[in-house]
């Protein structure tokens, strides 16, 4: 399953996190990147609860947050977006 997450994880979403486990895929782009910051506890918590933790690398790029992301995060760029998007089954846009 691909969790797609567009927006900070101060707002309600942090319910439906509970649904993440490690054999899912996990996407931020937007303002949901800055739950992949080092310092946050979001990033801490993500790492541990998926093996796949992504963030879309424009979006890091245009806050100027990738000297500042957690090391379990990977930046993708659209392409890989849009394969992720076409191999997985299920996708779940928050």
């Amino acid at each position: 399953m691909l969790h797609i997450i567009n927006k900070s994880l101060q707002s309600p979403h942090n319910r439906q996190l509970e649904l993440i486990n490690t054999s899912h895929t996990l996407v931020l782009l937007e303002d949901g990147v800055y739950a992949a910051l080092n310092e946050s506890e979001s990033a801490i918590t993500l790492s541990k609860k998926c093996n796949d933790c992504l963030v879309l690398k424009a979006d890091v790029s245009a806050r100027a947050l990738s000297q500042r992301l957690h090391p379990s995060f990977k930046q993708i760029d659209y392409e890989d977006l849009v394969d992720l998007t076409l191999t997985h089954k299920q996708v779940i846009s928050w």
